[in-house]
């Protein structure tokens, strides 16, 4: 469904289709509605209509006239308070619908009070430290410094706007410091990174500012103050500003390089490039924080750095707060990095002039991969299989198990009984969709329906059934039949809708010199190796490390390089071929090396994947690759081959060459 977009500040008028308002929730309070007559005339008239179509209908008034509304609230950690003019206002718009609200959602990075108790509403947590994991964030890193001589060993006291620069001047300079060394390493990245401080009081903020200015060498506009009000909403002169800096900061050319608030900023507007964060507060008294407020503000992941996503967030600040930090989220499960010196910055990967001489030509193709979704039509379901031959249960029924999540201690078991389940087009329209997203193929909703619906009446349970009654739609639900469904029709589909193109070059002669430069964390110290034109060999694991210092040796090798590949499948170096995954969906292969051999009939290039481990979906990629090493040796008339060098072979043979390496790997198993 297409929905017209209605914006903050705009007059339009609602269709009936479908609307999305993105607004914030000033635009929903109610106008004051008090009159005060200039004269007996307008005292009967009333006040005059106004000339301006933009203020003809508010849009709260727009809003109280749909049939049906979401509400979607973000930063909705501080919404439920009854004495909140947002939590009054949607309340007011919930009561003036003739059905009222049809559904709430709320979002937030923090879905807890101030005493760090999850809101009782709570239905999906998606935890800090899961995020982390995920490479999703940066990764925090606690930065105490206790090498250092200098380090005060007392927490400051007695704390005001005269004194705060004194009391604190050691964290604010190591902070500083650490920013610099943060603004060397990613200016080879054309990236800005920002220095944010927080501190108690507004004041504060300001005394920081001017002290960054007079002794740092910042200038006026390059650092951003932000005040708050007690409640920790920024003020209403600061808030356009900080709005503003939320959405340009990040971009090139933005001027501000320090951010400094009070530690209880509760605007939502985190930005991608703070990479230094330091907290100031005396602790005479129990925080009353957050930790995700403290570290909050520079989680999210800087854009087009490495491939790696591999990226950290150092944060500083006096002993105490830095415990609290520790304590806090090491009780949320988050693996906190702690450095007692200054942490090690990534190392930033480039080609180098002086080795022009290694540098290696690889063909960039173009994808060979497409759907034809016009073959949709040729689809015939009641020649498929049945992926569910057993005896359906009348109605589905779940058996849920109540207990404490800390104990385990059970409390109660129950069993549900699904005799509720929506009626059967809203089911295969959800199936339809899943069926969609799984082979990523868009837009194809109304010509893959009536195969779905053929499919599941006809064939998916090995004989015709009544999709209209309650036991089927219940079982309908069930997420391992829907699993299969969908994995099985997609599959299907990619059969007959997935074509081979004529190979295409996006740039025939590219070359691996020509690749920018990126950064790189993973499997540090850098390995430096000779015969690569990159100046440190990218490496993932200890495998890929021990493969590198083989490739430099090997006698039968002329150069090498890695392609900088992660475990997420990504590189800088472009190369990537497409291939069609088992799920029906196409996907997109990164391999590891590409190798120059040396031969008595000449060179060869080989791509080359070193495995630890073999995954479902490898062997389609060994498929792909193999078959671009042929079509492009066709049209280049150079070799191209490829292999893919398994840990457990390569580790028991200890090759000395290449053709070693590769007579023995060919002789092996694969791995499962």
């Amino acid at each position: 469904m297409s929905l017209k977009t209605i914006l903050r500040g705009e007059a339009t008028e609602p269709d009936a289709s479908g609307n999305l308002f993105l607004t914030n929730i000033q635009q929903l309070y109610e106008r004051s509605s008090e009159y005060t007559p200039a004269n007996a005339l307008d005292a009967i008239l009333g006040p005059k209509p106004s000339t301006d179509l933009s203020k003809s209908r508010s849009m709260l008034e727009r809003v109280k006239d749909l049939k049906d509304l979401v509400i979607m609230n973000d930063e909705a950690h501080h919404v439920h308070d009854e004495d909140l003019a947002w939590s009054q206002s949607l309340m007011g718009i919930h009561a003036s619908l003739p059905k009222g609200i049809a559904m709430w959602l709320d979002l937030s990075a923090t879905p807890k009070d101030q005493k760090g108790m999850y809101y009782p509403w709570t239905v999906c947590d998606y935890p800090l430290a899961q995020a982390v994991e995920d490479r999703i964030v940066k990764a925090p890193i606690i930065v105490t410094r206790e090498d250092d001589p200098e380090l005060p060993k007392n927490e400051p006291e007695n704390i005001t706007q005269e004194n705060i620069t004194k009391k604190y001047h050691y964290w604010i300079d190591a902070a500083v410091n650490r920013w610099q060394v943060h603004r060397k390493t990613y200016k080879q990245f054309d990236a800005k990174p920002v220095l944010f401080i927080m501190t108690e009081k507004s004041v504060f903020a300001d005394a920081i500012g001017e002290y960054l200015n007079t002794d740092f060498g910042f200038k006026g506009p390059e650092v951003l103050i932000i005040h708050t009000d007690k409640n920790g909403d920024i003020t209403k002169k600061d808030l356009e500003e900080a709005r503003e800096a939320a959405r340009d900061i990040d971009l090139p050319g933005n001027r501000i390089k320090a951010i400094v608030s009070v530690m209880m900023l509760r605007e939502g507007w985190d930005v991608r490039n703070v990479s230094v964060v330091l907290g100031l507060r005396p602790f005479t008294a129990k925080a009353e924080i957050l930790p995700e407020q403290v570290i909050g503000r520079g989680l999210r992941l800087m854009s087009d750095i490495g491939p790696d996503r591999t990226q950290t967030l150092e944060v500083l600040g006096t002993r105490k707060l830095l415990e609290f930090l520790r304590h806090s989220l090491e009780a949320e499960g988050v693996a906190v990095g702690v450095a007692k010196s200054d942490p090690q910055q990534p190392v930033t990967i480039y080609a180098m002039d002086e080795r022009k001489k290694f540098d290696i030509a690889i063909p960039l193709t173009k994808p060979q991969l497409a759907h034809n979704a016009g073959k949709l039509s040729e689809l015939n379901p009641l020649d498929w299989t049945p992926i569910w031959d057993q005896d359906l249960p009348e109605v589905y029924r779940v058996k849920l198990k109540m207990e404490y999540a800390h104990t385990e201690t059970e409390i109660h078991q129950v069993e549900i009984t699904d005799d509720s389940a929506p009626m059967a087009q809203a089911i295969l329209s959800d199936i339809t969709r899943k069926t969609e997203n799984r082979a990523k193929l868009p837009s194809v909703f109304a010509e893959l329906y009536p195969i779905v619906r053929a499919y599941v009446t006809e064939r998916c349970f090995g004989r015709k059934v009544d999709i209209d009654a309650p036991a089927v739609r219940s079982n309908l639900r069930r997420p391992e039949i829907q699993d299969g469904i969908v994995k099985y029709l997609a599959q299907q589909i990619a059969k007959l809708t997935v074509e081979s193109k004529t190979i295409e070059f996006e740039n025939a002669k590219f070359k691996l010199s020509e690749t920018k430069p990126f950064s790189w964390r993973r499997n540090l110290p850098p390995l430096v190796c000779e015969r690569t034109v990159f100046n440190y060999v990218a490496t993932y694991n200890s495998f890929e490390r021990r493969f590198a210092q083989f490739a430099d040796k090997a006698a039968d090798i002329l150069r090498f390089a890695s392609l900088g590949t992660t475990e997420q499948g990504e590189s800088r170096t472009r190369f990537r071929v497409d291939y069609l995954k088992s799920s029906g969906a196409i996907g997109y292969y990164h391999p590891d090396w590409v190798v120059v051999q040396k031969t008595t009939k000449g060179e060869v290039n080989w791509i080359i994947e070193t495995k630890g481990r073999v995954w479902e979906g490898t062997e389609l990629k060994d498929e792909a690759i193999r078959l671009w090493c042929a079509r492009i040796t066709e049209r280049t008339k150079q070799q191209w081959r490829f292999v893919r060098i398994n840990q457990s072979a390569f580790d028991a043979k200890k090759p000395s060459t290449l053709a070693d390496a590769v007579t023995e790997i060919k002789a092996q198993p694969a791995l499962i």
